[in-house]
């Protein structure tokens, strides 16, 4: 017969898988929750990431809205400026038309003079009235 050695105690082979089983579990549970948190808070920085470039989206909307406006504003400004420019040409060129009219009211009024039809007194107050003096 064959004999059998002494006996071991400790764990058997069977507990130290089981116990080596349990180890990678826990292990592997904590791996598994730390790669969670990393996935969330990339997740997190990317939402950050994205509502900021809508923000400065939004204000560079804005900001070309009001620039256009600005322009809109200032081309009817210069449009005002160019009917008033032209207004302020056209009003000396009127008076200059007018002064030749006047200048023939006042060689006709003179030749009624000369002919005698009107007299000195009514030439000069009619010449007070042409010139508005």
């Amino acid at each position: 017969m064959m004999r059998r050695g002494p006996m071991r105690r400790g764990p058997s082979l069977l507990g130290v898988v089981a116990v080596s089983a349990a180890t990678t579990a826990v292990v592997g549970g904590h791996q598994q929750k730390a790669a969670a948190q990393q996935n969330a808070a990339q997740q997190n920085a990317a939402q950050q990431g994205y509502e900021q470039g809508q923000q400065a989206a939004t204000q560079q909307q804005a900001a070309n809205d009001a620039a256009s406006a600005q322009a809109a504003q200032m081309a009817q400004m210069e449009q005002q400026l160019a009917a008033m420019q032209a207004q302020a040409a056209a009003a000396p060129a009127a008076a200059a038309g007018g002064g030749s009219d006047v200048t023939a009211q006042l060689t006709q009024l003179a030749q009624l003079r000369d002919q005698g039809i009107l007299t000195e007194a009514e030439f000069d107050a009619k010449k007070k009235q042409l010139l508005g003096i």
